[in-house]
């Protein structure tokens, strides 16, 4: 397929929600530089009493987005688009709108989606 993916996708949120500051931090650095803040924290450098409800609220953020599916397709989409971008020498929007997603709340719909996925083409 050409112009589109398919995909099918778990959050685990008792496990994201179970990860310490540390996790979540390590997590979030894995994909994205992070802040001076969440930096320091990583390297065990001691953080500010005044800093700590920034260094929290961050947390919270950062946890929230590694769980959004919005957030993981638009992370996806884009380096996909730079890349086909970069390879035709050309600008501009790559895909056509955004993603499209439906929740398989039982076991045959997660069957019946796994099959169609594993049928269509990479």
């Amino acid at each position: 397929m050409s112009n589109h993916t398919h995909m099918v996708l778990f959050i685990d949120e008792s496990t994201a929600n179970a990860w310490s500051t540390q996790e979540v931090l390590e997590h979030w650095h894995q994909l994205f530089k992070g802040t001076l803040l969440t930096r320091q924290y990583c390297r065990g450098e001691l953080v500010a009493d005044y800093l700590q409800e920034t260094l929290a609220n961050t947390v919270d953020e950062y946890r929230n987005r590694l769980m959004d599916i919005s957030c993981f397709m638009r992370l996806l989409n884009e380096s996909i688009a730079r890349q086909a971008n970069q390879e035709d020498n050309c600008t501009g929007r790559f895909w056509e709108g955004r993603f499209q997603s439906q929740a398989l709340l039982d076991e045959s719909a997660l069957a019946s989606c796994m099959a169609y996925v594993d049928l269509n083409p990479v």
